[in-house]
């Protein structure tokens, strides 16, 4: 039973903004709105109310996703592969989030459902990321590269020790800043592409666009989304930091050293299980299908 939402707003008061990106599933299309920014919130909280149901099942979902990834982007020449079949986790994790609120139940298996039911357009997904990510960094390296060049007198004083110079350190930290705000649309594109294409088989280039769009148009939501999150990492933090404070560095007790590594373990499991449920909760908000 779906519970309901005191931040959520009627379905009915809200048109929709666009409609694209034919579901072939269902010949249905896609369409995405604009929500009350509170609603940014209300993700969190409905995201929590999915993991609580099964939280032991989250917590294993959630450590492999994170073993299984963890341990290709380690491997030598292997990294490139955790990228490209990211999205198809990510999708996985969407399916695991919409079978346990739906049946109130989901199994470890369904974090492979995305290499059964749409792995190829998935990794192209990851494969198009990859390649954004790395024209990204050729872009910025070049643009670095022009500045120190430009304020050096010679190639050869930028061997010097103190070639560093304050300004110098600060174009480069300004050229940093620009590569990471650069980041932002290219998470925005891929934020909600996994799941528009497992669950509504969308053409790759559609999803990405669509994923852009729900973010553009709900940025109120998702600062609100962000601040709410901020908040509560920052007050699960505080019990890890008395333990921490209460230990002897030197000599640190072993049982406030246990319980600190379990609460931060379960921490960990929570909060990530909790992030990908609160991205399926405002999938289902901003997202849904027309005749």
């Amino acid at each position: 039973m779906t519970e309901s939402n005191p931040f959520q707003s009627p379905e009915s008061d809200i048109a929709p903004l666009q409609k694209t990106a034919p579901d072939s599933t269902g010949n249905k299309i896609v369409t995405y709105r604009t929500v009350p920014a509170m609603n940014g919130a209300s993700w969190i909280l409905d995201g929590f109310k999915n993991f609580t149901t099964s939280p032991l099942t989250w917590s294993l979902v959630v450590f492999l996703y994170f073993l299984m990834l963890g341990t290709l982007s380690v491997l030598p020449f292997v990294s490139i592969i955790s990228t490209i079949i990211a999205p198809i986790f990510m999708a996985g994790l969407m399916m695991c989030a919409r079978e346990n609120k739906y049946n109130n139940i989901f199994y470890v298996k369904n974090l492979f459902d995305g290499f059964r039911l749409n792995g190829g357009k998935l990794a192209s997904l990851g494969a198009l990321y990859f390649g954004l990510i790395i024209l990204l960094f050729i872009v910025v390296a070049v643009v670095a590269l022009i500045i120190i060049l430009g304020t050096a007198e010679s190639f050869e004083a930028l061997l010097a020790p103190n070639s560093l110079t304050p300004e110098l350190g600060l174009l480069i930290l300004l050229v940093i800043l620009i590569a990471l705000s650069a980041m932002i649309p290219i998470i925005m594109a891929f934020w909600f592409a996994p799941a528009l294409v497992i669950f509504h088989d969308v053409d790759v280039f559609d999803a990405v666009k669509l994923s852009f769009m729900g973010c553009f148009k709900n940025v109120m939501s998702y600062l609100i989304y962000s601040l709410v999150y901020i908040v509560i990492y920052f007050i699960a933090v505080i019990p890890i930091a008395i333990l921490v404070t209460l230990m002897n560095s030197n000599d640190p007790n072993f049982i406030l050293l246990s319980i600190t590594i379990i609460i931060g373990i379960a921490e960990l499991f929570i909060f990530s299980s909790v992030f990908f449920t609160s991205i399926f909760a405002s999938y289902e908000d901003i997202f849904f299908t027309e005749e």
